[in-house]
Formats: C-alpha cells, structure tokens, sequence
C-alpha cells in the first residue's frame, strides 16, 4: 500500500505525542483531522484497525465501535 499521502497529512508537522494521547484527550487532534486534514479519508482506510492513537479524527474506543458494527 503506497504511504504517499502521509505526505499531505497534517499530522505529519505536530508532535507525534498529540496523536497518542492519554485516555479521555486527543481534542485538538480530533479537531485538526476533522477540519483541517485534506487526507482524512486515506488516513481512516489505513487506521480503522490501528489499536492506538487518533486515526482519521477517531479514538481508539471510535476505531473499535465501528469495527465491532461491522462484525455484527
């Protein structure tokens, strides 16, 4: 899977840390996913089954919801 778009990703110019925050944070990450990553969509078709950090604007408690629904 070609990782060419981690290139135009915001995450990219912040401190890892933010991405990887301790239970109950990740607010301003959430926020620069929603509203300003312009490769959100890619992001989240790569960490839906990421077990940490934000992924696409997502929790890992988000990540896992949406792939439990899928199961069902």
């Amino acid at each position: 899977m070609n990782d060419d778009w981690r290139l135009d990703a915001e995450c990219t110019q912040l401190p890892p840390e933010m991405w990887f925050p301790k239970p109950g944070g990740g607010k301003n990450a959430k926020r620069i996913c929603n509203e300003v990553c312009t490769v959100r969509d890619r992001c989240y078709e790569v960490g839906i089954d990421e077990e940490h950090g934000i992924w696409a604007g997502l929790s890992e408690a988000e990540r896992r919801a949406i792939r439990v629904g899928r199961a069902a």
